[in-house]
């Protein structure tokens, strides 16, 4: 059960950890204005809003990757054949996600394809680790 519980909890930091490397690198590639204000929603939306498809791509990347890499590592760790861990790291993600677009408004397609990036990627990347 530790075990279980040991791999839930460092599958939803190595997911998180890759979210936010991702994120990092697209604000690197992409730049982001100087001075910008990340707590201002206002100014969050107007800056998602001139970003080029691109960076949101890469954007979704980094959460269907770090799902994946979450899923795979809790499976290595608790070695247990069951979908509970990464449906709730996906479950997770996805609220994340949901809390996500009420703030900051995002192109809809990108609103729907976030939808697909969390629960069955961890499922892939939890099953592919038991191969």
């Amino acid at each position: 059960m530790l075990m279980k519980i040991l791999a839930g909890i460092v599958g939803i930091v190595v997911a998180n950890i890759t979210f936010m490397l991702v994120q990092f690198a697209s604000g690197k590639i992409f730049g982001m204005p100087e001075g910008l204000d990340t707590t201002d929603m206002a100014a969050m939306t107007n800056y998602v809003a001139t970003l080029p498809v691109t960076a949101l791509l890469l954007v979704l990347f980094g959460y269907a990757l770090g799902c994946f890499l979450g899923g795979f590592v809790m499976f290595k760790i608790a070695k247990w054949d069951s979908s509970v861990l990464p449906i709730v790291l996906g479950t997770l993600g996805t609220i994340g996600w949901i809390l996500n677009i009420s703030m900051i408004p995002q192109p809809i397609w990108m609103v729907v394809a976030g939808f697909f990036c969390f629960i069955p990627f961890a499922l892939i990347g939890y099953r592919l680790a038991k191969r």
